[in-house]
């Protein structure tokens, strides 16, 4: 079984990433509408730096990620584990496995995981000592990786499908090319991720019971399970990365079995995997409920101590100062409600200041094409003896020589709105963040402007209007580096 490795930006034990799963479409809103939730890989956190499958123990742990199935599992995959050995050599079990229940999908997921571990450990990922293992997929997981996680930017994850316009037929078995049947996994185009047959083929089960859309929240109900995808009998009108419908477990014949039904694995880790795990997280959770206002026992205060100019340290002091039980709850509440609308400040900063550095990367790359083309004009207009041909190339360096200026002040005013609203310890960990979303989209040539853009904002910082000329050279040099 092949796996595909799914970055997910962060990197401490209880950092997540805010993601939006789902379509802004609202035909669909009680299953599909828009709606927030977090997101975490299981490996790569630091916590003893675990390895990508087949390459032993080290590796770089350089991102939180994740395994999924490169392919849905397949029917000869599935005999292999819950019946006879199959004839390898049978082309109809190379279809997804379909028919199953979750609770049979689980059971295979737990079988393999438990041959694997005692048969090919040096093969799986591991977690400070603990093997990685196999389950069915979250949505969050599912949905993240179908949409292609950070190997796309923002507007092609929020697009119905990965498939381009016109295109879909050469990445999704649906009712409109399947012949009512059945695909053969990875006869199609992959996702931006390298995933076969996420849309269409099997629809696929995760681990998530089925719970309705509240307007941008799950509702407080959970159903059976989720199906997610669509399948080879979904009309292409209705394929896209958002699709979800229920999967009650049994119906009025008992067990429900579908032939449009399948599954794909991931591979993750324990959230806790060792005792030192165990501190660290809750090294990590102390410190953040110290600023949640969540109510603790080495926090209270017997009298009201001197006026705190943190509002949610103020609220606590209060609320520990109170001597009616209803106000002291009350008070702790309006602590624990602070915090949070601090905490979500926090996180739409961070995003900001991320967006606000992606742009001045895109800048600085625009101004370091414009360097080139300037030079070009400039070059051809000193050779030229007619005077004439002279003329029209003094145009075209004038008009490219005012649009570079133009970019260049552009560049060097976001440099310092960017300087003046960050500081120069956020910036360096959203740059980080930032290169490891471009290598991801193999935007390989963004990560060293990205580095760059860093020394121009403490250039700027130290400087002030006099690091103009400096970073204009700086340009210059990395637009000669480039084109060598």
């Amino acid at each position: 079984m092949a796996f595909r490795r799914v970055n997910v930006p962060g990197g401490g034990p209880l950092d997540d990433e805010p993601i939006r799963l789902g379509s802004h479409r609202t035909e669909h809103g009680p299953t599909e509408y828009r709606r927030k939730t977090w997101l975490a890989g299981a490996f790569g956190d630091g916590e003893g730096e675990p390895e990508e499958p087949g390459h032993g123990r080290g590796g770089s742990g350089a991102a939180r990620h994740y395994f999924i199935g490169k392919y849905e599992v397949t029917a000869m995959q599935y005999a292999v584990f819950t019946g006879v050995c199959p004839d390898p050599g049978d082309p109809g079990l190379e279809v997804p496995a379909t028919g199953v229940s979750w609770a049979e999908a689980s059971q295979f997921a737990e079988r393999y995981s438990e041959w694997l571990a005692a048969n090919a450990a040096d093969r799986l990922p591991f977690r400070e000592g603990a093997p990685g293992f196999l389950r069915l997929p979250t949505e969050a997981e599912w949905e993240f990786a179908a949409r292609g996680g950070t190997t796309v930017g923002p507007s092609e994850f929020a697009a119905d499908t990965f498939a381009p316009p016109g295109k879909l037929d050469e990445y999704v078995v649906h009712d409109g090319n399947s012949y009512r049947e059945l695909g053969v996994v990875g006869a199609l185009k992959p996702n931006p991720l390298g995933i076969h047959d996420i849309l269409g083929n099997a629809a696929e089960l995760v681990l998530d019971p089925f719970r309705l859309d509240a307007v941008g929240r799950l509702h407080g109900q959970a159903g059976g399970f989720v199906l997610r995808g669509g399948s080879y009998r979904t009309r292409p009108s209705d394929i896209r990365t958002s699709h979800r419908i229920e999967h009650p477990p049994v119906d009025a014949h008992g067990i429900r079995r579908a032939d449009t039904t399948g599954f794909r694995l991931v591979l993750v880790a324990p959230a806790l995997p060792s005792l030192r795990s165990h501190r660290r997280v809750s090294e990590a959770w102390e410190a953040r409920q110290r600023q949640s206002g969540a109510p603790s026992e080495e926090r209270a205060r017997p009298r009201l101590v001197e006026e705190q100019a943190d509002p949610v340290e103020e609220a606590r002091a209060l609320a520990d100062a109170a001597s009616a039980p209803e106000v002291k709850r009350r008070l702790r509440n309006l602590a624990a409600v602070i915090a949070e609308n601090v905490r979500t400040r926090k996180e739409e900063r961070e995003r900001a200041a991320q967006e606000s550095l992606s742009n001045a990367v895109f800048a600085a790359r625009r101004l370091m094409l414009d360097i080139p083309i300037v030079e070009r004009w400039s070059r051809l207009m000193d050779r030229a003896k007619d005077p004439g041909r002279r003329d029209r190339y003094r145009e075209r360096y004038d008009a490219d020589r005012e649009t570079y200026e133009f970019n260049l002040r552009y560049y060097l005013d976001q440099l310092t709105t960017i300087g003046g609203d960050y500081g120069d310890v956020e910036l360096p960990r959203q740059a980080e963040m930032l290169k490891g979303k471009y290598a991801d989209r193999g935007l390989v040539h963004l990560p060293p402007v990205t580095d760059r853009v860093l020394d121009h904002l403490a250039w700027t910082r130290a400087s002030g209007p006099a690091a103009e000329e400096r970073i204009a050279r700086s340009l210059e040099d990395m637009a000669r580096a480039d084109g060598d």
